[in-house]
């Protein structure tokens, strides 16, 4: 199996290992390890081959108090960009860890151990290794990274910190280090795919839910992503430009700040980005901030980390601040969901009675003078639901250009205005 695309990201922490994570920001970078590898005031973070990369105070050493796990701040230090997930580890799926066991040296001093996840828990979970090895193999290799492999990409989900019995190992969840980047206001992980939206096209447009012809699910998908990759080619729209543009515009009430970095809401950026730019005929040069403000006006994406139906957060929903709306908007809804949801869109009139008893300055449907302009709540997931799983047999997709001209009048049929 290759492990280049993580390999470089493994670093040794004193006499234990870590991971790089890159921050969003061009001041510092992260190294996560386990909480007992620190030692004393100063900690020493090396290469492969032993070279220091830095030397960190313990000032700059954050950890949590109840899990094993820790955070380096290192300043002045790129890092190889990373994707980090928290909310993938389940019973079964196979990982690989990644780290600088005691006993290996020379050329080759890492060492990456293939398994399964075995015992998940909210914070924590177990790893079984097909290779047994024992306590003596693994030394050192606390603090090495979990990986993951989703959709031909390595993803960090977790942080080794020590033997569980005789063949298995501990495990923290990747989202016990944002609980600590976010205590300390320290900036989100910066993922890989932040500088260019095209690395994401490869992800939009899943089309999840059912399909009577699952080849027809594929050739729609395809037509959407090479559409949306053509579209992007020499725009300088980014994630980074909209999340330096938009920060908390993008985010649900209550939906914690560490989330801007999550896959799905960009992914969902990306797809309500290319079916706004096909609806309104717009081209590439045109694709600029002023469109994107343009949009924020009359569609906007609000994004929320529960995987629950996003009919149970519908309170933050309506009581996030959404100011500078033209009349009759879209606030479009996407969510942490593996799934569809079953209603896709909300008329926000038949939500007057029950949001009228929500008290906040922010939000007030009450006052006649702050009476929200939207038109609809919109899930954007359960949109393509409607537009096109449920209407496949309407898609010959014989000419993908046909396609894309019925796609477009399918969605514009609903949200154009």
């Amino acid at each position: 199996m290759n492990y280049g695309d993580f390999a470089n990201s493994l670093v040794r922490v004193n006499q234990g290992s870590g991971v790089l994570v890159q921050a969003l920001s061009e001041k510092y970078s992260y190294v996560f390890t386990a909480k007992h590898n620190l030692a004393g005031q100063l900690n020493t973070v090396a290469n492969s081959d032993g070279s220091i990369i830095a030397t960190v105070s313990v000032d700059s050493c954050y950890y949590s108090e109840n899990d094993d796990a820790a955070v380096i701040v290192m300043e002045g230090i790129a890092s190889p960009s990373l994707t980090i997930a928290a909310n993938i580890v389940n019973h079964g799926v196979a990982i690989t860890l990644g780290g600088f066991p005691e006993n290996l040296h020379g050329e080759q001093p890492r060492r990456f151990l293939d398994g399964q996840v075995k015992f998940v828990t909210e914070r924590t979970f177990q790893i079984l290794c097909e290779e047994f090895p024992t306590q003596d193999d693994v030394m050192g290799m606390s603090g090495g990274g979990i990986f993951q492999k989703s959709i031909g990409e390595w993803v960090l989900i977790g942080v080794e910190f020590g033997m569980a019995g005789d063949t298995q190992m501990n495990c923290c969840n990747i989202s016990v280090f944002e609980e600590i980047i976010n205590r300390n206001s320290l900036a989100v992980p910066r993922p890989p795919f932040f500088d260019n939206f095209q690395k994401l096209c490869a992800w939009s447009f899943p089309l999840t839910g059912s399909f009577v012809d699952s080849g027809k699910r594929d050739t729609l998908s395809k037509i959407l992503q090479a559409y949306t990759y053509a579209i992007l080619e020499g725009s300088t729209i980014t994630p980074q430009s909209l999340y330096i543009e938009l920060d908390a515009k993008l985010l649900v009430k209550d939906t914690p700040v560490h989330c801007i970095n999550q896959k799905k809401l960009w992914i969902s950026w990306l797809e309500l980005l290319s079916l706004s730019v096909l609806i309104d005929e717009k081209k590439t040069e045109e694709l600029n901030m002023q469109y994107i403000e343009e949009l924020q006006r009359k569609r906007r994406l609000l994004y929320s980390n529960t995987t629950a139906d996003w009919c149970g957060i519908l309170r933050e929903i309506v009581t996030t601040t959404i100011e500078g709306l033209d009349d009759d908007a879209i606030l479009f809804i996407s969510n942490n969901c593996t799934h569809p949801p079953h209603q896709y869109d909300i008329d926000v009139k038949r939500l007057l009675p029950d949001i009228s008893r929500v008290s906040t300055p922010k939000f007030d449907f009450t006052n006649s003078q702050k009476q929200t302009k939207l038109s609809r709540l919109v899930h954007i997931d359960g949109l393509h639901v409607h537009c096109l799983n449920l209407k496949e047999f309407q898609y010959p997709c014989h000419d993908q250009y046909e396609t894309i001209e019925k796609i477009k009048n399918e969605y514009a049929s609903f949200i154009k205005r």
